[in-house]
C-alpha cells in the first residue's frame, strides 16, 4: 500500500521523499548527539539530500550524526530507491531535546523543536523545487 502510494507520487512529481521520524534516548557514549540521520550508508537516499538535511539541522543548532547508531531499518531499506526517485531517510531526534525525561512531559524546548522540524520540512520542499531532483533518464 505505501509502496503503491510512493510510486504514484513519484510518477506525479518525479521525486518522493519518505521522511521517517523517531524519538531516541540520549546516547550513553555521546553527550553531543541530538539527531541521527539514517540513509543506510547512502543506499536509501541521495547523498545531496542527506547533506542538505544535515547542514540545515546543524544550522538550527543540532549536533548531527549520520547512520551511527541508527542507519535506518526496514522502512528505509525497503522503500528507499533513490535511483528510481524514491528517497527514504530516517530522522532520529533525541527526546531529551523536547521532553523532560524525569517526568516524561514536554519541556519548554518542545515548541522550538516543533518549529525547527516544520522549518526543516519546508526547506526540504524548497530544496527539491530548486534542485529538481528526478529520475535519471
Amino acid at each position: 500500500m505505501l509502496s503503491d502510494l510512493l510510486q504514484t507520487l513519484q510518477r506525479q512529481f518525479g521525486t518522493v521523499i519518505l521522511l521517517e521520524a523517531h524519538s531516541m534516548p540520549p546516547l550513553p557514549y555521546s553527550r553531543t548527539c541530538d539527531v541521527v540521520l539514517g540513509d543506510r550508508h547512502g543506499q536509501s537516499c541521495a547523498p545531496e539530500l542527506t547533506a542538505f538535511l544535515e547542514k540545515k539541522l546543524m544550522y538550527q543548532g543540532y549536533a548531527v550524526r549520520r547512520n551511527i547508531p541508527y542507519a535506518g531499518g526496514y522502512i528505509t531499506s525497503h522503500y528507499g530507491k533513490p535511483v528510481q526517485g524514491i528517497h527514504a531517510i530516517q530522522l532520529e531526534i533525541c527526546r531529551q531535546r523536547y521532553l523532560n525525561l524525569g517526568t516524561m512531559t514536554v519541556s519548554r524546548n518542545f515548541e522550538k523543536v516543533q518549529q525547527d522540524m516544520t522549518s526543516l520540512v519546508a526547506a526540504l520542499a524548497e530544496f527539491l523545487k530548486h534542485q529538481m531532483l528526478s529520475v535519471p533518464a
